[in-house]
């Protein structure tokens, strides 16, 4: 549409227009109504011009600019319009109390005015500006209802909000929420292009009061509503997914060190959650499909595949699905695309899995609340947006005993998390239930990995892969065992393994004064040379040192000494 500044001459031409019935686009859209009512002239020294007066919404509606309509329908625009954002074709009177409606198009207008005698009808100047226009009927006529009527189907900019072509009915459907307005939309099974005007041409202007005032119409409804307590309370009880584990429709994690097996233990849940299977006692009450979306360690999901189907006798479920290609949680595109095969391969309402969490979220840093903020957002989104409980798999950090990997933030964000540790003398292995907003936590159940031989390599060795193995029963009042412990702590950890390797070669049995019976044991000058050697960080005249005072401080937690040897509690 070409904008020419020239309002007095816009002016001028309104005034001295002459009546338009005869005008070619009058007699097409039917608008003998409008040119009676002196709402449409053209101009007197061009017959083939047709002029519709442009007014400013304050005061008493004066004219600022016209647009000319020619015989072929197109349009332009002459006058100056940047001093009125919200000038507008006007039907009707304008005064605080009327229900006005707005829509694009004057033979649109036309039409909704006739089905809607009682209102006064804006018609917008320029595509999608109802946000604009309505914006200024709320602030200038508080009191008036406002209505918007959408064309169906056409693409448009919403160059209000600077974001690229969508659908009309969403843009007005946005700008009517924005402007606390009510919107109609035509019927869905209308043609692209379709407006009120091809509705009342079809079926009639009564049939368009109706249709605007029911099926097609969609009530403004608040952002926020406030619930009372009875509101909240009669609303439905959800089941948890897992009783007392796993909440429904809701962002969680599972967490731990590398090589505690949270791959291995999550592709166990998932089998359980799609076969409404016990998972270590606690009850699966509906099936529910599933997504691996897996980011890593994908040349070994056959192999655990296979493995978890010789170990149980049966398929991989059908409805357990994974995902192996590349996936951001921080591109929109990612994130639509991944809606898009949730809802296509029936996975909505089930639960979706990250593994690992670090792999989609490339680009953030870890360290940084406002980064890690993005994220959660990010996990809410794809949450709200599918329906699923999303379940991101997820590593410590560098200090073990310092919870999950990046910001502190991070587990504020979770409805839930799942702790998995292993112990690395005995081989077993504990998941613990952390945050839990609406059940009880620290939940521990014990497990192992069984090796499973699936086949056989070229070169004649088995081929293996591991499953979860539930130890809770076999552990049961062993408690040094069915609780396994061990130190947090860096250096404590370092001095751990040390020292229990050279426990496990049993040199040394029941040496000392108070060493019990059949105990190994190592000379505490021994455990400290030794721990020395590791402590390269450190001064190498502060090694042993340091190596005695981390010993000393894991004591009577992990071991017993005379003060010659030392042996494990």
């Amino acid at each position: 549409m070409e904008l020419e500044d020239s309002g007095e001459r816009a002016i001028g031409l309104w005034i001295n227009g002459k009546p338009a019935h005869a005008h070619a686009y009058v007699a097409s859209k039917d608008l003998r109504a409008a040119c009676d009512a002196d709402r449409l002239r053209v101009a007197a020294n061009d017959p083939a011009c047709l002029l519709a007066p442009i007014r400013a919404l304050t005061g008493d509606a004066p004219v600022v600019a016209v647009q000319r309509i020619f015989a072929d329908g197109s349009k332009r625009t002459l006058g100056r319009l940047t001093p009125f954002p919200g000038c507008c074709y006007v039907i009707g009177e304008l005064r605080d109390g009327v229900t006005m409606i707005g829509c694009e198009g004057v033979a649109t207008g036309e039409a909704i005015a006739q089905a809607c005698p009682t209102a006064a009808v804006v018609v917008t100047i320029g595509v999608s500006r109802e946000r604009e226009v309505m914006g200024e009927i709320r602030a200038l006529y508080p009191a008036s209802p406002r209505v918007t009527v959408a064309d169906r189907g056409r693409r448009v900019a919403d160059a209000a909000r600077d974001r690229p072509a969508g659908h009309i009915e969403t843009i007005t459907a946005r700008a009517a929420q924005e402007t606390r307005s009510a919107w109609v939309s035509m019927p869905a099974e209308a043609p692209e292009g379709y407006d009120a005007w091809d509705f009342a041409t079809e079926r009639g202007h009564d049939a368009l009061a109706v249709w605007m005032a029911g099926q097609g119409r969609h009530e403004y409804e608040p952002r926020y509503r406030v619930l009372s307590g009875a509101a909240i309370t009669s609303q439905p009880i959800i089941d948890d997914l897992v009783d007392d584990v796993i909440p429904a429709h809701a962002v969680g994690a599972v967490w731990g060190a590398s090589a505690a097996a949270k791959s291995f233990l999550v592709l166990d849940l998932a089998a359980a959650l799609t076969e409404c299977r016990s998972f270590f006692g606690h009850d699966v009450f509906e099936p529910v499909p599933v997504l691996l979306v897996s980011l890593e360690g994908n040349n070994g999901l056959p192999r655990r595949y296979l493995a978890w189907e010789k170990h149980n006798g049966r398929p991989v479920p059908a409805r357990l699905h994974t995902l192996t290609q590349g996936f951001s949680l921080l591109d929109p595109r990612d994130t639509d695309d991944l809606c898009e095969a949730i809802e296509t391969c029936g996975i909505t309402g089930g639960v979706v899995f990250i593994d690992p969490f670090a792999l989609a979220t490339i680009g953030l840093e870890e360290n940084s609340s406002a980064d890690m903020g993005r994220a959660g957002a990010a996990l809410n989104t794809l949450r709200e947006r599918t329906g699923c409980t999303v379940i991101a798999v997820h590593h410590t950090g560098k200090k073990q005993e310092n919870g999950m990997r990046g910001s502190s933030n991070l587990p504020f964000l979770l409805d839930f998390h799942l702790e998995v540790t292993r112990d690395r003398q005995s081989g077993l292995r504990e998941w613990s239930t952390g945050k839990q907003k609406d059940a009880g936590d620290d939940l521990r159940h014990a497990f192992r990995l069984a090796p499973v031989v699936i086949g056989v390599k070229r070169n004649g060795k088995p081929l293996t892969s591991c499953v979860i193995e539930d130890c809770d029963a076999e552990m049961r009042g062993r408690e040094d065992v069915q609780k396994p412990e061990q130190p947090r702590g860096e250096l404590q950890r370092i001095a751990f393994d040390v020292i229990g390797e050279q426990l496990r070669r049993g040199e040394n049995i029941g040496a000392g004064s108070g060493c019990p019976a059949g105990r190994p044991c190592i000379a505490f000058a021994q455990a400290v040379e030794l721990l020395a050697v590791r402590l390269v960080s450190y001064e190498a005249g502060k090694r042993r040192w340091k190596a005695s005072k981390v010993i000393e401080a894991m004591q009577p937690k992990f071991y017993a000494t005379d003060g010659e040897w030392l042996w494990r509690v």
